[in-house]
């Protein structure tokens, strides 16, 4: 019932002879005269397992007597139900009720009364099952010691035989996870209270997290896609253009499950030499960068999808030495930073429906450093060693999901990496190559919070090992057209393949 008037009683189930079970009554509204009976038996028939919901807006929930269950013959009466999902709601008296769940709305704060009995007679609770769950968001969140009366009787209560706890499902929004003391009775007989014994992020929300992640590791792999492009085609020329396209599918342990992207990074820069003698070189590029691709999380609890972008510029500085005792070695820095947005839908929801989604963007930067030396083995194969270290910064914000403030922080990634790339040129016009590399992130971890409280870390770090095998060929021998293509694969702490096609024009 939500409106209008009753001039007499309500039933959720009325039988004459026979038993009254498994009925629900829910009031939102209107006048009802009489009283309200769960289920009602005018023999000796059975009045049990009924519920009573008493919710909508607390004005309009001024009532005569609530039966759980009622029966003229003394029939058995157990197992009733009383569901309160709203605040100050009044009834002149509660009769015949063994379950009383309460539903904290998000209007409610300490010191809250959720039902208050007005008839002048004490309210029998028997040896009753009182449960409390928190139904809504978007509110400031209550806190631990935070105590509100579920029941508020002047007469008091009688027959308490010791309140067994229940447990209930529910929490603020789809992010805090509530405990409550057991219900008890204040110290003048004459209040059935509950305080809040905990409070924590729902341990689900870490998918948010992931979210992120995914977007991180997906930046990664197009900021390595610039730092390995664009510096070793130019040849004897002073100047080139080039342009690059990869396709990566990678998995990420988070530790709590998996985040996973798929996509496309496209690059456009230019190349020039900006030192050129016997002893060495220097080559430095100017690139633009972007990426398109999907997230998935998956994690115990929760899962999510979505789509990820990013778009930045960057430049690279490669410096080889020549000549002396140093002839071989060789030194790249790089710099990168864009714009980075994510838009992540999970599979949480509020007790409204309301899904748990958000769509924001970030800046993202980052450096890097690599130390190489590169080594003759025979005539026609030379192999490259390297090791280097790589950070990029994803930043945080503010957001909210469904009605929830969320605060994520900034995400650093470190990560390092040896490796060594074995050439064959035999021939100036295909030169096919094969290298394995060791990755480690050092940390990687994703960190936020909501209404304060602190969301379960996640993080990319760990080993992975990388594999890769191309080929770099021209049309022709002299030609100005370069193109270099190869396939690399991940395993470990990160799962997947790549596919790279790079196209140089030197001048």
């Amino acid at each position: 019932m939500t409106d209008g008037t009753i001039g007499g009683n309500v039933y959720g189930g009325r039988s004459a002879y026979a038993h009254a079970t498994g009925n629900t009554i829910t009031i939102r509204g209107g006048t009802i005269t009489g009283a309200i009976y769960g289920g009602f038996s005018a023999d000796t028939g059975a009045a049990t397992g009924n519920t009573v919901i008493l919710e909508g807006h607390p004005d309009h929930l001024n009532l005569n007597d609530v039966y759980g269950g009622y029966s003229d013959g003394q029939g058995t009466i157990t197992d009733n139900i009383l569901q309160v999902k709203t605040t100050g709601v009044n009834v002149q008296a509660l009769k015949n009720f063994d379950q009383y769940e309460f539903y904290i709305p998000n209007n409610a704060s300490t010191g809250t009364t959720m039902l208050t009995v007005t008839g002048g007679a004490q309210t029998d609770l028997g040896a009753a099952r009182v449960g409390v769950a928190v139904a809504a968001g978007a509110k400031p969140a209550l806190a631990v010691g935070d105590t509100l009366t579920l029941i508020h009787n002047d007469k008091g209560f009688s027959s308490n035989n010791g309140i067994t706890p229940i447990d209930l499902s529910g929490k603020q929004g789809i992010s805090l996870d509530y405990t409550f003391h057991v219900p008890t009775l204040n110290e003048a007989g004459t209040d059935l209270q509950a305080s809040v014994a905990s409070v924590k992020a729902a341990p689900e929300t870490v998918i948010f997290n992931d979210g992120r992640l995914a977007s991180l590791g997906f930046i990664n792999r197009g900021n390595d896609l610039a730092r390995e492009t664009g510096l070793g085609q130019i040849g004897k020329g002073k100047a080139g253009l080039y342009g690059a396209i990869s396709g990566s599918d990678n998995r990420h342990d988070t530790g709590h499950g998996h985040a996973d992207a798929s996509g496309t990074h496209w690059l456009i820069g230019a190349a020039g030499k900006l030192k050129q003698d016997k002893a060495a070189e220097a080559t430095g590029t100017l690139y633009l960068q972007a990426g398109w691709g999907d997230i998935q999380e998956r994690n115990p609890a929760a899962r999510g999808q979505g789509d990820t972008h990013y778009y930045g510029i960057g430049a690279t500085g490669h410096y080889r030495q020549k000549e002396g005792i140093l002839k071989g070695t060789w030194l790249q820095l790089n710099g990168h930073l864009g714009r980075a947005g994510t838009d992540f839908d999970s599979d949480l929801r509020d007790s409204s429906g309301k899904r748990g989604s958000y769509d924001k963007k970030a800046n993202y930067y980052g450096a890097g450093i690599e130390l190489g030396y590169t080594l003759g083995v025979t005539e026609t194969a030379e192999l490259d060693i390297s090791a280097g270290y790589q950070w990029t910064r994803l930043e945080g914000y503010h957001t909210r999901i469904a009605g929830d403030p969320y605060r994520f922080d900034d995400i650093d990634s470190h990560r390092s990496k040896v490796g060594a790339k074995l050439k064959y040129k035999a021939d100036r016009q295909y030169t096919p190559y094969a290298g394995l590399a060791w990755e480690h992130e050092f940390s990687g971890t994703a960190r936020g919070s909501v209404y304060g409280y602190r969301l379960e870390e996640s993080s990319l770090k760990g080993d992975t090992g990388i594999g890769e095998i191309g080929v770099e060929f021209s049309p022709e021998a002299e030609s100005p057209w370069r193109v270099d293509a190869k396939v690399q694969g991940y395993m470990g702490r990160m799962e997947g393949v790549a596919g790279h096609l790079e196209v140089h024009y030197r001048f």
